[in-house]
């Protein structure tokens, strides 16, 4: 997988050029509507922070279900489920609700555990800026999942 330019956050500002409109309002309301629809309550969503290039949605289950964390890059419309224990730039990657993936992928390309555990070649980074190469290198990142969702600051 090519790390499409901007992924990371860092950069030059890619609004209305190379990258799709990452629009918030979007994000709330599909989550909204994929929770309503499976059964979930939203209990929060945090927007990206200075150290983080995501929004996580917190999910709460219902009548047996487990709650779940969603994680939204804010650039591209990748999303992810992760674990209990995940902060910041230790994020443990499980497998998202199928019917909550289903709701959200006409929107959103959800990047599977296997994939975000994997560790990225050099060829991969050929689409990036600079700068963030320099995030990656600094960092010593080392995975798809810790490139697409990070914590630099």
């Amino acid at each position: 997988m090519v790390f499409p330019k901007g992924i990371t956050g860092f950069g030059p500002s890619l609004k209305g050029k190379d990258a799709p409109a990452m629009s918030e309002a979007l994000l709330h309301s599909l989550v909204y509507f994929a929770g309503q629809l499976e059964g979930y309550r939203v209990a929060e969503i945090e927007p990206p922070r200075q150290d983080s290039n995501y929004y996580r949605a917190m999910l709460q289950g219902n009548a047996g279900q487990a709650d779940v964390d969603l994680v939204f890059n804010a650039v591209y419309p990748y999303f992810a489920a992760i674990g209990d224990g995940s902060v910041w730039m230790q994020l443990a990657w499980v497998d998202a609700p199928a019917g909550l993936r289903g709701r959200l992928e006409p929107q959103f390309t959800y990047l599977p555990p296997d994939l975000l555990q994997a560790e990225f070649s050099g060829n991969d980074l050929v689409e990036l800026f600079p700068s963030e190469i320099r995030q990656i290198q600094y960092w010593e990142t080392r995975t798809y999942g810790d490139v697409i969702f990070n914590g630099y600051d």
